[in-house]
């Protein structure tokens, strides 16, 4: 089972009041009719990611986008999603989800709050096409990933968050097979993403080697982030999916994918190397 929380529809409320008026009058009612009521959300959601955007800055994006919030909620088929993913892994648990209205800046992740493991829809986020049934597999998949372990991994070690990438990733493809590559590795335009990876992946593979098992997130943002969330661009955005997709794909020869999800830190970090090792060659 999930529990879905809503805050959009507090959103939706609001923009009734702030659409049209002046800039300063509506940040004001945005914190008084929506940020005051979900204090803890946007602490934490602000504390990760204000470097994607402002509110000053979204205030003119918002009326392109307000009209499609329930309809990109409903695609994530929420409730469906959490049923199967549970299933895939062997875990049954009760999970939440949030389903809200940010900044323009992360679409969807799973994080830790309020001392559970929560996954998290900004619904006014680009790219448009990730607001599909995959997106919602994808963040319930680490969801259910954490739950198969047993425990919380650094989230700043490489090494570890390309298993998780690729752990997602292979759940989207069971669970959504008629997706498509773009949707599989959450971008916006999957031809391009490859056209960037392929020429720079050796390349950026023995980069990747070279800091796998150490926690350190600015070579976390390094491969597995946006341009906009890192400050090292050496390698082409995001190719840590790229990665964690061919390594993944590989340690499933043969396993399960429940199985790869109950194995230890220590274990998966050596499977890991080892296999990217081979598939950069």
């Amino acid at each position: 089972m999930v529990a879905v929380e809503t805050p959009f529809r507090d959103f939706l409320a609001l923009w009734e009041r702030a659409a049209g008026r002046p800039a300063p009058e509506q940040v004001a009612l945005w914190e008084e009719h929506y940020v005051a009521r979900h204090r803890s959300l946007f602490d934490h959601y602000l504390g990760w990611f204000a470097v994607g955007g402002t509110v000053e800055e979204a205030l003119p994006r918002y009326p392109a986008v307000v009209g499609e919030l329930e309809d990109r909620f409903a695609a994530l088929e929420v409730e469906r999603s959490a049923r199967e993913v549970g299933e895939l892994f062997g875990v049954d648990r009760d999970e939440r989800a949030i389903a809200f209205v940010g900044v323009f800046s992360a679409n969807a992740w799973m994080d830790a709050f309020e001392g559970e493991p929560t996954v998290f829809f900004a619904l006014e986020a680009d790219p448009a096409r990730s607001w599909h049934r995959a997106t919602a597999v994808h963040e319930l998949a680490h969801l259910a990933h954490e739950r198969a372990r047993g425990s919380a991994w650094d989230d700043e070690t490489p090494g570890l968050t390309l298993m998780q990438e690729g752990v997602a990733i292979a759940a989207t493809r069971r669970l959504v097979p008629d997706a498509g590559e773009a949707l599989h590795f959450t971008v916006d335009d999957f031809a391009a993403y490859e056209a960037a990876c392929r020429p720079a992946w050796p390349d950026a593979a023995r980069k990747l080697l070279a800091c796998l098992d150490r926690p350190d997130a600015r070579m976390l943002q390094r491969f597995f982030w946006p341009d906009w969330g890192r400050e090292e661009r050496d390698v082409p955005e995001r190719i840590g999916y790229f990665a964690a997709d061919r390594v993944v794909q590989a340690l499933l020869d043969g396993r399960d994918l429940a199985e790869l999800a109950r194995w230890p830190q220590e274990r998966v970090l050596a499977e890991v190397r080892a296999t990217l090792e081979t598939v950069a060659a």
